[in-house]
Parts: C-alpha cells; sequence; structure tokens
C-alpha cells in the first residue's frame, strides 16, 4: 500500500512545475511518507523479516527523525541529555533499523535506572580503530573510521554474568518486557559491520554502538528528485503483483521512466503472457509474495526458461529470502529507485 501511495505522489511531483505551489505540501507529504516507511521497517526489523537498505545517513538527522519516540521511552522522573559531536561523517545504515537500535538503546538505559532519579545521556563521537588497537581487538572490528553512539546510564549497574549473555535473547534481569531489545540491537550492529560493546560505569553502564563511517562527502540527503531520467532504450516490462493499488500506479511510473507496462496478478499469468511472445518484453518487475505459484518459484520457471530475461524482485522481506545472485528492489519505493534499480538489472546504469 505504502509503495502505491509513494508512486502517486512522485508522479504527482513531476507532472507539477518545480515552482507551483503545490510542490511544498507534496513535499510535506513525502517527509511524513518517509516517517511512516521508516516506521514500518522498524517492525520488520524487530520480527527479523527485514532485508537491509544501506545508504549514507546522517546519524544525527536520524536521531531528530526519531526524537518524539526516544522522548516517550523514556519516564518522566528520568532525563535525556544530549552530546552531539560536530562534524561527524556519515555512515551507512538503513536508517529505521538505526533508529530501532537508538530505541532500544535508550530505552533499556531508562528502566536500568529504575523508579528513582537519574539521567540518561546520548553522545556521539568520532572513533578510529586500528589493527592493533584495543577498541578494534575486543569488539573484532576491522581498522577503519566509525561513528560510535553512546547510550549512558547512571543506574545501579549489571553484573559481570549478565554483561557476558546481555545480547542473547530472551535474557533479561527485569520483571518488565522480553529480553529481545539487546539482541536486536546486537544484530543491528551486526548487519551494518559494526559491533556493540558494553562498558562499566561507576554508576551505570554505558552501551557503545559502532558503525562505520560512509565513505563519502558529508552532505545531507535530498529528496527524491521531482525529475528523473528515463530508462535508456525504453521498452516494455512485464509486471506481476496481485496488489491492485501497484496496478494503478506502477504502469505510469514506468511511462513517467519511458517504459511501456503489461500487468498480471500470478505467476502463473505471467509464465502464460511469456509463453506467447517472450520477446514482447525487456524484463520482468516480480512480487515475492503471492497466492498461487509465489514469485520465487515463478523467477526460477523464468530463468530456466529465458534465461536472457532480466527478472527484478520487488519485496520488503528479508534478504535471505531470494538468492544473492537476484536483482531486488525494497518496498515500498520512490521513483529514483524503481527507475535505477532497472536501469542495473538491464545493464545499462549510469
Amino acid at each position: 500500500m505504502l509503495a502505491a501511495v509513494l508512486g502517486n505522489l512522485d508522479l504527482a511531483q513531476v507532472e507539477l512545475e518545480p515552482d507551483d505551489p503545490v510542490q511544498l505540501r507534496l513535499t510535506r507529504m513525502q517527509g511524513g511518507l518517509e516517517r511512516a516507511r521508516a516506521l514500518v521497517r522498524q517492525l520488520l526489523a524487530y520480527s527479523g523479516d527485514l532485508r537491509t537498505e544501506l545508504r549514507p545517513v546522517d546519524v544525527h538527522a536520524a536521531y531528530r527523525s526519531a526524537a518524539k519516540s526516544l522522548r516517550v521511552a523514556v519516564p518522566r522522573h528520568v532525563g535525556l541529555e544530549l552530546d552531539l559531536a560536530d562534524g561527524l561523517p556519515l555512515v551507512m545504515a538503513d536508517e529505521g533499523q538505526l533508529q530501532l537500535a537508538l530505541l532500544h538503546l535508550v530505552r533499556n538505559a531508562a528502566e536500568a535506572i529504575g523508579a528513582g532519579p537519574g539521567t540518561v545521556v546520548l553522545r556521539t563521537r568520532y572513533a578510529l580503530v586500528g589493527s592493533g588497537s584495543a577498541g578494534g581487538g575486543d569488539l573484532e572490528l576491522p581498522p577503519g573510521r566509525y561513528v560510535v553512539i553512546d547510550v549512558d546510564d547512571d543506574g545501579p549497574g549489571v553484573a559481570a554474568w549478565i554483561r557476558d549473555r546481555m545480547f542473547e535473547p530472551f535474557v533479561t534481569t527485569r520483571g518488565t518486557g522480553r529480553g529481545l531489545g539487546l539482541s536486536a540491537v546486537a544484530g543491528v550492529a551486526k548487519a551494518h559491520g559494526g559491533a556493540v560493546r558494553v562498558h562499566p560505569l561507576n554508576p551505570g553502564v554505558r552501551f557503545s554502538l559502532y558503525l562505520p563511517a560512509a565513505g563519502v562527502p558529508r552532505r545531507a540527503p535530498e529528496l527524491t528528485p521531482h525529475r528523473v531520467a528515463p530508462v535508456p532504450g525504453g521498452g516494455r516490462i512485464l509486471v506481476v503483483d496481485d496488489e491492485p493499488l501497484v496496478h494503478d500506479v506502477l504502469p505510469s511510473m514506468l511511462q513517467a521512466i519511458g517504459l511501456d507496462a503489461d500487468g498480471v496478478t500470478s505467476g502463473e499469468d505471467a509464465l502464460v503472457r511469456l509463453r506467447t511472445d517472450p520477446s514482447r518484453y525487456r524484463l520482468v518487475l516480480l512480487d515475492l509474495v503471492m497466492p498461487g505459484m509465489g514469485g520465487l518459484t515463478a523467477r526460477e520457471i523464468i530463468r530456466a526458461s529465458w534465461p536472457e530475461l532480466p527478472v527484478l524482485v520487488c519485496s520488503g522481506y528479508h534478504e535471505d529470502a531470494v538468492s544473492v545472485d537476484g536483482w531486488i528492489l525494497t518496498k515500498p519505493f520512490h521513483l529514483a529507485a524503481l527507475r535505477d534499480a532497472i536501469a542495473v538489472a538491464l545493464g545499462v546504469a549510469d
């Protein structure tokens, strides 16, 4: 559903002139939809059903976007202080998963303080991990530049035996919760090529999340451009998806990037179309989860029968659900992401 909403929004931005007053309202709508998209990705990450989507991210911008949720996670008797470093590099991260990790770390720190007054401190810093450094040794991190997010509490602390097991699922010393928050943080760190470390304070505990710095200049990412270049060579795409809203918007999105489209609602119907005239299509855009023949089965048959025909899978599900040698477009997506994914699958990327 979000894919259809984002697609229609992108098309409206393309069809209006850049200086149209309505563009401002659409840009605000886009910001709200991006927050909704991040929330969906957080929920999928918690269930372990999300494909990690890495892109350059400003850690401070990610915090600001999640600030309201973080404040709600801290009870009134607990203060939340910030100590954010200036000039940090961007990190290669999935912003929704990063925000989920921040939420778990802040909530864990607040719960560690208990009923009495206390303070949670969220701090960011830069770290250079060398091959022989102590930081790299106990964290098992490769040498390089890292952005570190520290979350401190001034609670009673934890025993050493718990520190050794606190990232295991269902391990908790509290009556509330299920012991899944810190294991989710560890999973996010691993998925991003980073690590998480626990360090005792006096009083309290510090959790440090290490994230590799991105090798790109620090520049705030822009919203989706209103104009997207067409896919070189044009052609016709076979869209296979059982969601009516997707069929309503995808043909127009493809037309906006110079492509035509035919649509079917099942893997079986896709095979009928291809057996009738496989040369009609330049690429198959295939949903992963459909009733009847699923996208995974349909893709394998298409590959075996027409090996020269590229298949681009659209899915919001975990990357392990499809083989690593395939092209994947994560739902929901913007027009620019659709264009780029198709160009890569066709071998005509800029």
